[in-house]
């Protein structure tokens, strides 16, 4: 037997709960990162080498879907972060606790390091395709580094170096957060366009990022391939590196936090301005009807107070008589 359940506008619905168990979010969100870092190397590697004419598209869209069927599948249970720099601006506007952030950033963290690995493992290597050519294209990282170095550099000796890689990832991964941010419930649930806003996101600013860096906007995915290629013999090692792909993003996640906090902060006073002048408006009402209540009253006595005349006249026929 079922209740029934009313709900109200203030009501949360199950389906917009998260899990209530902090190892159940946790976990999600280590699974979830995993599964997400281990798509884009694969895609950024394996994919560009096999097909290099649209690997801008591949990158793309490989990403964009990447991040969107893994929020669909474990967001329900965490709110689908994924990302350090989302999880700090949940810090920051209090949409997840500061130990439940920090917990989320260590499991991100770890879970993309475990998807390095095991990328590490399964990517084959010979004499005319080392480790270290795989790394290139995969690590995030600007100069030497950069991806545009090693897929055009050889033919034009382009390369990208530290001021794009740090406007470029500050940009793009605004816009990424702000997607993010703009489409969850106050309680970091998801709302149904959700998954739709951050494949976009996501989609468009790995095209824009790939050959600049490599595509960062997340430095556990930053992290995760920088620890494994440290080892693999890079001109510049990726650690060298990192500092750019963590301490952008979160100065982007406090500029989004910020700009939320000022919205939330106008949607609420422009409430209670509304809700004062209606408050103002019944009662001016209230008093207009008590007005006009005394009015109809004051009448009423007013009748009720003059003395009945009566005016008595004889009939004409009575007086001949």
């Amino acid at each position: 037997m079922t209740d029934n359940l009313v709900y109200t506008t203030q009501t949360e619905k199950p389906s917009h709960r998260l899990s209530n168990n902090l190892l159940v979010r946790v976990a999600a969100e280590f699974v979830g990162t995993a599964v997400i870092a281990f798509a884009i190397y694969v895609i950024s590697s394996w994919g560009t080498m096999i097909n290099s004419n649209s690997s801008l598209i591949m990158v793309g869209v490989g990403t964009g879907l990447a991040y969107a069927a893994a929020g669909l599948t474990f967001g329900r249970a965490s709110g689908g972060h994924f990302n350090p720099a989302v999880s700090f601006a949940g810090m920051l506007t209090g949409v997840v606790t500061w130990l439940q952030g920090l917990l989320y950033i260590v499991a991100q963290v770890l879970g993309a390091l475990a998807a390095a690995g095991v990328w590490h493992l399964l990517t084959p290597v010979s004499q005319n395709a080392p480790r270290k050519m795989w790394m290139s294209i995969v690590v995030n990282g600007f100069g030497t580094n950069s991806t545009s170095a090693t897929l055009l550099g050889s033919s034009s000796g382009l390369s990208f170096g530290i001021t794009a890689a740090v406007v470029m990832e500050l940009v793009f991964t605004i816009v990424v957060i702000t997607a993010f941010y703009t489409t969850v419930r106050p309680n970091g649930s998801a709302h149904k366009n959700h998954a739709f806003a951050l494949a976009a996101a996501y989609g468009v600013s790995a095209m824009a990022l790939y050959l600049v860096d490599g595509v960062g906007l997340n430095p556990a995915r930053s992290t995760g391939i920088a620890v494994v290629g440290s080892f693999d013999g890079l001109t510049t090692n990726p650690l060298q590196q990192l500092w750019v792909f963590w301490i952008v993003p979160l100065v982007a996640a406090a500029v989004v936090a910020f700009g939320l906090i000022i919205r939330d902060s106008v949607q609420a006073q422009r409430a209670e301005t509304e809700a004062a002048v209606a408050a103002l408006r019944l009662e001016q009402e209230a008093a207009a009807a008590a007005d006009d209540g005394d009015d109809e009253a004051t009448d009423e006595d007013a009748e009720e107070s003059l003395p009945e005349v009566i005016v008595e006249t004889e009939e004409p026929n009575a007086e001949k008589e």
